[in-house]
């Protein structure tokens, strides 16, 4: 009686360890699958922020973009402000020039 005794005992000792094994499996089990939902929503805040950098990276080069042109329009604004400073100057020797001209003249035909 104390061998059946020692195999019930160990049967029940054995039974309680294969159920508390079952209850740290299923315990794993439920935290593998929270795990992956985490895992899942992070992926999906990954491809959001990657969308969100690309969208700000795309806004940045346009930003450049722009700035490049205006800059190449204020280049060319420079250029031709200093190009129309020339004829005006021109313009203005040319009058005084003639100015002189005509008084010459006038001098001329006054005596």
């Amino acid at each position: 009686q104390s061998v059946d005794r020692m195999v019930n005992d160990k049967l029940t000792s054995s039974s309680r360890a294969i159920d508390a094994l079952r209850d740290q499996i299923a315990v794993l089990a439920d935290e593998v699958r929270e795990l992956n939902r985490s895992a899942s929503s992070q992926e999906r805040r990954v491809d959001v922020l990657c969308h969100d950098v690309d969208s700000r990276r795309g806004l940045i080069g346009n930003m450049e973009t722009r700035i490049l042109d205006q800059d190449n329009w204020r280049k060319g604004i420079g250029s031709e402000i200093g190009h129309l400073k020339q004829a005006v100057a021109q313009q203005q020797q040319d009058l005084t020039t003639k100015a002189s001209l005509v008084e010459l003249k006038a001098g001329f035909e006054s005596t």
